[in-house]
């Protein structure tokens, strides 16, 4: 009905936000790998969790102080090597599926 309307809606809204247009949403919604390593991002999209069939997302070599609140949580293979993290990012705690994790040669310190 009308509310599931508004939902898709939104959705589309926010993929929007990731500089998606009709018809790439589709292509968003189904995307399993993800590469956008040695790019020199600073940041990731907030939105990027409404990638919600991602299931490999590499983010390396790139210039990455921290990660959104939330990330697409089908997530099994994270690779996050040659950032500029200083700590662990706290939105891993919420990947359950994760099974594997690079943080290689990012400068983390001890708590």
């Amino acid at each position: 009905g009308d509310a599931s309307e508004r939902r898709k809606g939104f959705q589309g809204d926010s993929l929007a936000k990731l500089g998606l247009r009709l018809p790439l949403v589709r292509l968003a919604c189904s995307l399993k790998t993800l590469n956008i390593s040695g790019l020199g991002l600073r940041s990731l999209p907030s939105s990027i969790h409404l990638l919600v069939s991602l299931e490999s997302l590499n983010v390396s070599k790139n210039s990455l102080k921290d990660l959104p609140p939330r990330l697409p949580h089908a997530l099994v293979s994270l690779e996050i090597a040659q950032n500029r993290l200083g700590t662990l990012p706290t939105v891993l705690t919420g990947l359950h599926g994760l099974e594997s994790l690079d943080l290689s040669r990012n400068p983390l310190r001890l708590l």
